[in-house]
């Protein structure tokens, strides 16, 4: 069974995150692809219509993770394992680092992230 987040740079959906069978795979929305100005998440994942495997996913979205104890303190109040890259995400949403927020699919964005009303 397949589990998906969708996944906004700022206030545009960009793509979907998938967890199937306990590997990450990340597609950016063809939408997003058709803007003129559309720019890709990192150096890592350019912009493509293929989907990315687990191995380009993972580092990315991984990173965007808080790190050592509060990784763990935040695995612990939501009960998931802390090395849950897919369960993390799904619980704090925009809370990540920078300007990628995950909300459940199909659901719409109800606020910018702080970065983009600061900085425009």
């Amino acid at each position: 069974m397949a589990h998906e987040l969708d996944v906004w740079l700022f206030a545009d959906r960009v793509g979907t995150l998938a967890l199937v069978d306990g590997r990450l795979s990340f597609c950016y929305a063809p939408s997003w692809l058709a803007q003129p100005d559309a720019v890709a998440l990192s150096v890592s994942l350019p912009l493509q219509a293929e989907l990315f495997d687990d191995r380009k996913t993972r580092p990315f979205f991984a990173g965007l993770l808080p790190e050592g104890r509060m990784r763990r303190l935040l695995a612990q109040q939501f009960q998931v394992s802390g090395q849950n890259d897919f369960a993390l995400p799904d619980h704090i949403g925009g809370e990540c680092a920078g300007a990628v927020t995950f909300i459940e699919l199909g659901q719409t964005l109800l606020y910018l992230p702080a970065a983009k009303t600061l900085n425009g």
